[in-house]
């Protein structure tokens, strides 16, 4: 008996309502911090797998989560793990998103340095929530200099780090992560934009990672922070840099 072809648009139709039946919606929650600050974010779970591994987000300044990590939440969503992405009380509008936890923030403006104290609670709050097998710790300018500060001293709550452009300038100067990288012990992973791999301060950053068995790597084409990986930011294909990335966050070791 002759069977009509299925057609292209049945095909991705089919694709389509898998994907919807498969992912769980963006989902806002809150927790609190140490100091009793709230703390918003935005949760992405694997609808198939209660043990798939949690990566957290963390942007850079002046920023938010959605705002820098809307396009980079549904690529790793795609490729299976759960996502948290925070609000970090140092943050604002940039990328165009809205930064609920540094608009409700009181007091004066924090500091880098006390953003940390959120990015503790945001561990914390996963420890809670999910009975994942890893958890990857995600940072993007001072947030990635950061990270590695949270994988030294929260070793049985991080197994592994990956910081975009990590800050270690001034107002990062009670808070840097290279005097804390001996104790790194998990899978750990830096990225620098080839237009920044050359300042001295990052030169010299390199090799202190470098020395520590932390991979450094050039990004060509990229821009500051995690915002190398974007295209509509870098204005070209980022696939080669999206599959150094993938192949750390995939690792045997984490």
């Amino acid at each position: 008996m002759f069977k009509q072809p299925i057609s292209n648009l049945f095909l991705l139709t089919l694709l389509i309502l898998s994907s919807a039946i498969n992912a769980h919606p963006l989902t806002p929650v809150t927790f609190d911090s140490a100091d009793k600050t709230k703390i918003h974010a935005y949760w992405q779970p694997n609808a198939n797998d209660p043990h798939a591994n949690n990566i957290v987000l963390f942007h850079q300044a002046g920023a938010s989560a959605r705002g820098e990590y809307k396009t980079i939440i549904k690529k790793l969503s795609s490729q299976g793990f759960n996502v948290l992405a925070v609000d970090l009380r140092s943050g604002g509008g940039k990328f165009g998103g809205t930064n609920q936890t540094a608009n409700n923030f009181k007091g004066e403006k924090p500091s880098y340095c006390e953003a940390y104290s959120d990015m503790v609670a945001s561990l914390n709050w996963l420890d809670e929530k999910t009975n994942s097998s890893s958890t990857i710790v995600w940072g993007s300018s001072y947030s990635a200099g950061l990270v590695f500060k949270l994988a030294a001293e929260h070793q049985a709550k991080v197994d592994a780090v990956i910081g975009f452009s990590p800050a270690s300038g001034k107002p990062m100067a009670n808070c840097r992560a290279e005097p804390l990288l001996a104790k790194i012990k998990q899978p750990a992973l830096a990225l620098r934009p080839e237009s920044e791999i050359n300042y001295p301060s990052v030169v010299e950053q390199a090799k202190i990672f470098k020395s520590h068995g932390i991979p450094y790597l050039t990004i060509k084409n990229g821009v500051h922070g995690s915002s190398m990986l974007v295209e509509a930011r870098t204005k070209h294909n980022m696939k080669d840099a999206w599959v150094k990335v993938l192949e750390f966050l995939n690792s045997e070791k984490i």
